[in-house]
């Protein structure tokens, strides 16, 4: 959580304003944190994120590859780094916005990326104090596609509530 939530959060709060703000009607000041939807999008991404970690943890605990855990964990940090170009817009899409357009979030997401294989390969870290199984290349994929998966419904929620 701290190399993933925390520094990605960090970068989102760096994130340059929509091109729009200006035309939305105004929030109302009384209205809570979860008001608007957001309540909902909260519980559906975070129902969608668990599922497809243990999906994964579940698909390669049961073909007995002992690098099971560590597959949950780096899909969860792939994942996480997925949602959070995901959740620079509320309306737009990612594809649809400039993707390099926040400056913090380009130093943090490959900050994020190194720190994860640092978890996962630095020796004595990665065995001893975090527990972790080295992944193949091809692992590294599934837990990219994962992330891809994952995408989807943050566009296909954007698409559905904003038209």
């Amino acid at each position: 959580n701290l190399m993933t939530d925390g520094l990605l959060g960090l970068s989102l709060g760096a994130e340059p304003a929509d091109p729009d703000v200006m035309s939305r009607r105004p929030v109302d000041p009384s209205a809570g944190i979860f008001s608007g939807g957001l309540g909902r999008h909260t519980l559906a991404t975070g129902l969608w994120i668990g599922a497809i970690a243990l999906a994964v943890g579940f698909w390669y605990h049961e073909t007995g590859d002992p690098a099971w855990q560590t597959m949950m964990f780096t899909t969860l940090a792939t994942m996480q780094v997925v949602q959070a170009f995901a959740v620079r817009s509320h309306n737009r899409s990612v594809l649809g916005s400039n993707l390099l357009g926040n400056r913090v979030m380009n130093v943090m997401v490959p900050l994020v990326l190194v720190l994860q294989v640092m978890a996962i390969y630095l020796p004595g870290l990665s065995d001893r104090v975090l527990g972790l199984t080295p992944l193949t290349l091809a692992d590294w994929g599934v837990a990219v596609l994962a992330g891809l998966v994952f995408l989807a419904g943050p566009e296909l929620w954007k698409r559905a509530w904003h038209q």
